[in-house]
């Protein structure tokens, strides 16, 4: 009898020890009883980031050297456009500007025209550029990249509150 009632006793603490488990895994998946903690502070997630900058009025170094220059401005789209005259004559090139034709010739190879996004370097086909070069308060601005894909300067970049453009060194991506 001994036996029996020891059987049922730990038959009856098995069960019930199973369904306290049970009983407590149903408490853990309910969703309901999930606190919400998205009022947290730090826990919400912002919906676009934004990494822009305004370049407008930064000084523009030519290999280390800040030029006296036009101040850069940025367009609506975030382009930063640079005085061309300026930065390619600090670079040794020689700046030609024709009226009749509104073009800029940087040495006797290189061509742009206002308005027009292609630059023509000597017979090669035209290489595209971001932005059309445009004249402002008399002065004509290309686009900062223009330095890099037209005249293959290793690096022209706006940084830590200047432009900057060297004409040596390695290319940085």
């Amino acid at each position: 009898m001994k036996t029996a009632i020891s059987l049922l006793l730990t038959a009856a603490l098995l069960t019930v020890g199973f369904a306290g488990k049970a009983l407590a895994t149903e408490d853990v998946l309910d969703t309901e009883q999930v606190p919400d903690n998205s009022s947290e502070v730090g826990t919400e997630v912002p919906e676009e980031i934004n990494f822009e900058i305004d370049a407008t009025g930064w000084p523009i170094l030519v290999d280390g050297n800040q030029i006296d220059a036009p101040k850069a401005f940025q367009t609506e789209d975030g382009i930063v456009m640079v005085p061309i005259r300026a930065i390619a004559q600090a670079l040794g090139y020689e700046v030609n500007w024709d009226g009749a034709t509104r073009s800029v010739r940087l040495g006797v190879a290189i061509h742009l025209w206002i308005g027009n996004t292609e630059a023509h370097v000597g017979r090669m086909a035209p290489i595209n550029i971001s932005t059309a070069p445009q004249i402002v308060n008399g002065s004509t601005y290309v686009p900062l990249d223009f330095f890099r894909n037209v005249l293959g300067v290793p690096n022209a970049f706006a940084f830590e509150g200047q432009i900057e453009i060297h004409s040596e060194g390695e290319r940085m991506e």
